[in-house]
């Protein structure tokens, strides 16, 4: 049979683009000044990173897979399927599984599809479209500061990987007076004094990296992608990652379908499929526990709380908050595991190579165990200092904390975790902007949040819990931005 027909080439041909103003052009001396005054500000936390895997995106409409696949491998998360040879590497042809590559080919990838194609490959997505109600400039300038500020100079070779964070904008290159349109790009820098963003642009046949105004970013993400009706935004990703992570949000209900992600690689874990009401309750989540702890002043009550004191108002709250957490509205919890599920090893067999390798798996899984129980132990600390705070019993309910014989148990197994420190997790694992929202800042609520608001500080909490929380609200900011009407089954899963 005959081959198919190629497709004639094109009447009018091009060897990349002028790049015109505001945009400065990375290797100019001026986005040379930018550069070197940025590094020396700290504004260029994952650039080395992100540089190290720099790539141009393989067909004219994959800006998506290929900021996608630049993200994935700076974050050195392993695809489990091989590229090339024996390779195991993340390349374009790979994200497939939430939208097919011809399509992709055709008409590039919606923002919901970009996202749902980032958290099947091993990402945790924060994302932010700019025609959201809690969008504005300054919200975007706040994440941009935070992730190019970011301490990001380990190897990339070890299991820091997990503690990077990458700014990824999906943006109209119309704003910029450049050809085309819709486009995706990972930002590598910040220059604090000019108030401008490195833009490291993956279509390089087409522009070179360029430095860009900060508000005409903002502003190009608001232009509407006529493909949905809706804005464009920008994203903070972070790595799907549970070495260290003692403690992860997941469903409180069994799944109401079999099954799990349906990619081959082994960042799709094979968890439960939530069923729509499941994810009914946490889009309306942010609703019913602002309707849950304002009970604690309204309606029958708002006499008893015009006498109220922000201490006792704040004790009230986080009592409301205990019992929304473990109703029926609430379909996550927070569970305690070991990434090894390890016992110590005796290296009794395979002579004195299998025994210094027994003897390393042993050492290391008695360091993982304390440092497993050193997170529990702060959580139940952190607990009574709450109830402290507050002058009452709430999260320890003069409960005798049950002691487990065996550490093993006790950090190994979902059953670790319970009573106050279980209280404790589920609590700190809230965003702070659930709270905000929900309290406000004016009046008795605004009262209670001030208190509340530092107590629940992460970077008041002990060294051994913070980056546990931080691990924790990425996840619930993860699973309550998602939309399952337009993600595929992929993604209906708490990975």
């Amino acid at each position: 049979p005959k081959s198919p027909a190629a497709s004639p080439p094109p009447s009018v041909t091009f060897h990349r683009r002028a790049l015109p103003p505001p945009a400065v052009e990375f290797s100019s001396r001026e986005g040379q000044r930018l550069f070197k005054e940025a590094l020396a500000d700290g504004t260029l936390g994952g650039f080395f990173r992100l540089i190290e895997q720099f790539t141009t995106q393989s067909e004219p409409s994959f800006c998506g897979p290929g900021t996608l696949s630049m993200v994935l491998n700076a974050m050195n998360i392993d695809p489990g399927q091989t590229w090339k040879g024996p390779w195991r590497w993340f390349h374009e042809g790979m994200l497939s599984c939430c939208e097919p590559l011809e399509t992709m080919k055709a008409r590039g990838i919606t923002w919901s599809k970009f996202l749902c194609l980032a958290r099947c490959n091993g990402l945790v997505a924060e994302p932010c479209r700019a025609d959201e109600p809690n969008s504005s400039l300054e919200a975007f300038r706040r994440v941009v500061e935070a992730v190019a500020t970011q301490d990001a100079t380990d190897s990339a070779n070890s299991d820091d990987g997990c503690d990077l964070k990458v700014l990824v904008v999906s943006y109209s290159r119309k704003q910029f007076g450049q050809t085309g349109d819709g486009h995706y790009s990972p930002i590598g820098g910040y220059h604090r004094a000019s108030d401008k963003l490195l833009v490291l642009d993956v279509a390089r046949f087409k522009h070179p990296p360029h430095w860009v105004p900060l508000t005409e970013m903002y502003a190009a993400m608001q232009r509407i992608d006529p493909d949905t009706g809706r804005s464009r935004g920008f994203v903070k990703f972070g790595r799907r990652c549970r070495d260290g992570h003692w403690l992860s949000l997941e469903l409180r209900q069994g799944p109401a379908a079999a099954g799990g992600c349906r990619g081959s690689h082994s960042n799709c874990l094979p968890q439960p499929m939530m069923a729509k009401d499941v994810w009914a309750r946490l889009v309306e989540l942010p609703r019913l526990f602002a309707d849950e702890l304002r009970l604690s002043f309204d309606g029958v009550v708002v006499a008893e709380a015009e006498g109220l004191d922000a201490r006792a108002a704040a004790a009230g709250v986080v009592r409301r908050a205990l019992a929304f957490c473990e109703g029926p509205n609430m379909p996550l919890t927070v569970v305690c595991h070991s990434a090894l599920q390890c016992a110590p090893s005796s290296g009794a067999a395979g002579g004195e190579g299998a025994s210094s390798v027994g003897a390393a798996s042993s050492n290391r899984c008695v360091v993982e165990q304390a440092s497993c129980l050193a997170v529990l132990e702060a959580l139940r600390a952190t607990a009574a200092a709450i109830d402290a705070a507050l002058g009452e019993d709430i999260l320890t309910q003069s409960e005798a904390i049950e002691v487990v014989s065996d550490p093993i148990v006790s950090c190994c197994s979902p059953a670790g975790l319970r009573g106050a420190p279980l209280r404790a997790a589920v609590l700190l694992a809230l965003q702070p902007s659930l709270w905000a929202e929900a309290l406000g800042t004016q009046g008795i609520g605004g009262a209670a949040w001030k208190i509340l608001r530092h107590l629940f500080d992460e970077a008041r909490l002990p060294s051994p819990l913070n980056k546990q929380v931080e691990w924790l609200r990425e996840q619930c900011a993860d699973v309550m931005s998602r939309n399952v009407d337009e993600e595929c089954g992929c993604c209906t899963t708490m990975n």
